[in-house]
C-alpha cells in the first residue's frame, strides 16, 4: 500500500497498520481517508467529519460486536451514522490512554471480513513501529554448517588436520632425515640375500 505524506499524526499511524495487509489501498478525501481491498472498504478514518472534532476509526465487526463494545465502553466506542445498522463500529482515537494495539486489531479483523479468503488467511497484525526482522539477531554470529566428513572426524580437505603428502625415501632415509630402525646401510632385505659364511677348514 502506498503511504501518503501527512502531518496527521494519527492518520500515519492507521497507515502503518494497515500496510502490510495483502493488496490494501488508500483513498484520501480531504482529513478523511478509506482503505479498501479488491474494491471493497474494511475501515474508515473520519477527522471531525460531522463538525464535532472527534477523530476515529470505522471499521466492520461480527453481528452483534458493536453494540457490545460500545456498552463495555461507552467511552471510546461509537454507532458510526449510516453504516452502524450494518455491523460497523467507530473506535475514538483522540482519547487519552488510547491502545494501538487494540486498534490495530480491530482494523485486521475488519479486513478478513471483507477480504477473500484467500488474503485473509495473510493478513496479521503488525504492532505500530515495528520492522519485520530478517536475517541473525544482532549480536549473534550465523551458524556454521557442518559437513559429514566433520561429523565423522574426518579432517576437512585443505584444513589444518588435512594429511600432508608424504615423500619419497632418498638412500633409505625417511623425508626427515633419519633411517628406518632395524636397518643398516649396505644390507639387502631378506633373509635369502643374505652372504653365505665360509666353511670351517677340515680337520687333519
Amino acid at each position: 500500500m502506498k503511504i501518503f505524506p501527512t502531518k496527521d499524526g494519527r492518520l500515519a499511524r492507521l497507515m502503518k497498520i494497515c500496510q502490510p495487509l495483502p493488496e490494501a489501498m488508500m483513498e484520501p478525501a480531504s482529513r478523511h481517508a478509506t482503505f479498501q481491498v479488491r474494491g471493497k472498504t474494511f475501515a474508515y478514518y473520519l477527522n471531525d467529519r460531522l463538525g464535532d472534532g472527534i477523530v476515529a476509526v470505522c471499521c466492520k465487526v461480527a453481528p452483534g460486536e458493536n453494540v457490545s463494545r460500545i456498552a463495555r465502553h461507552p467511552s471510546r466506542f461509537y454507532l458510526p451514522e449510516g453504516i452502524g445498522e450494518q455491523d460497523w463500529v467507530a473506535m475514538r482515537l483522540d482519547t487519552s490512554g488510547l491502545d494501538w494495539k487494540d486498534a490495530a486489531e480491530l482494523v485486521v479483523g475488519s479486513y478478513k471480513l471483507v477480504a477473500p479468503n484467500r488474503l485473509a488467511l495473510l493478513a496479521k497484525v503488525v504492532p505500530v513501529g515495528a520492522e519485520p526482522r530478517s536475517g541473525p539477531r544482532p549480536g549473534i554470529a550465523p551458524r556454521k554448517t557442518v559437513g559429514p566428513r566433520q561429523r565423522e572426524g574426518v579432517p576437512a580437505k585443505g584444513g589444518s588436520g588435512a594429511k600432508r603428502p608424504v615423500g619419497k625415501r632418498v638412500d633409505g632415509k625417511r623425508p626427515d632425515g633419519k633411517r628406518p630402525e632395524g636397518k643398516r646401510p649396505g644390507t639387502a632385505r631378506g633373509a635369502g640375500a643374505r652372504a653365505a659364511r665360509p666353511a670351517a677348514p677340515a680337520e687333519e
